[in-house]
């Protein structure tokens, strides 16, 4: 049995090897930010 404790372990690393490896760029970002509700939405989380 392997335990990795994040995505970026060095028990993954010592497992599986370079995590360059399991990475690929998808070519997209996002930002997130908190704002007020200035629109008034109801339920606007679900």
């Amino acid at each position: 049995m392997i335990g990795a404790d994040s995505a970026h372990s060095a028990v993954g690393r010592r497992a599986f090897g370079p995590e360059q490896q399991f990475s690929k760029h998808l070519g997209q970002y996002m930002a997130i930010f908190p704002t007020t509700n200035f629109l008034g939405l109801d339920n606007w989380r679900s």
